[in-house]
């Protein structure tokens, strides 16, 4: 896919790996819908940025969603990637979470993810599209983790991912994923500051949102990439996880 020119909805856009990846958007020369529902750091973004809009979004919000691949269309009139990147894992986490709380960490983290596909598909479908969904490594593997909720909801977009390869041919809009370890964003941050040095020490090199961002243009590029997760892990190369 040629990015120049093309138009991306990038969710979570406001920081962190959105940030990066609709900066590389638009060097790219796309024009980016910086979705985001912190109004302050989204707007500046877009006003930073050579050719954007900012919507407040809520991605827990079906309107909200709709409004901001509205926007697309109105502002832009098209709509060529969706990159759904919003996510997190805020305590307190499960078991100890309320139902309402982990509930609604999935639907943060998955049902959002879903939804937007959906909701953007008609537009993507138009010219042929691509979908980046940002997963994480806490959805793979076998091992423990301290955020179970979200670690499944990660899981979920992995498998979601590939369950829709079908998209590419039927609506020539292909998805795919990307799985990150650490990455240098601001909730990164705050969690590494609450680390022990012992904790520290065992982390791998951490990744920057740029080198996401390099990985989610190949998938939107490749018109071969199809239903695929990279896998990132800092100091090693990506590597398809199927």
């Amino acid at each position: 896919m040629e990015v120049g020119g093309s138009v991306a909805l990038v969710t979570g856009a406001a920081s962190g790996i959105g940030e990066g990846i609709a900066q590389r958007l638009a060097i790219e020369g796309a024009s980016i819908v910086v979705a985001d529902i912190d109004e302050t750091l989204g707007t500046q973004l877009a006003a930073r940025l050579p050719s954007a809009v900012f919507a407040g979004c809520d991605v827990t919000d079906d309107s909200q969603l709709q409004a901001a691949v509205n926007l697309a269309r109105t502002r832009f009139g098209r709509l060529d990637i969706l990159v759904n990147n919003a996510g997190g894992a805020p305590d307190p986490q499960y078991p100890e979470a309320p139902l309402e709380h982990w509930s609604w960490v999935v639907d943060f983290n998955l049902r959002s993810v879903i939804r937007a596909v959906q909701l953007a598909l008609p537009l993507l479908s138009a010219r042929g599209g691509a979908v980046v969904n940002i997963a994480s490594i806490a959805g793979i593997g076998q091992e423990p983790h301290s955020a179970p909720a979200y670690a499944v909801a990660k899981a979920g977009v992995v498998r979601f991912t590939s369950s829709v390869a079908f998209l590419a041919e039927r609506n020539r809009v292909r998805v795919n994923a990307i799985c990150p370890d650490w990455v240098d964003t601001p909730s990164s941050r705050r969690n590494r500051e609450a680390m022990t040095k012992a904790e520290l020490a065992r982390l791998p090199p951490i990744l920057s949102p740029g080198e996401v961002a390099a990985v989610a243009l190949t998938l939107i590029q490749d018109e071969s990439a199809v239903a695929r997760t990279i896998v990132m892990r800092g100091g090693k190369q990506p590597w398809n996880l199927a």
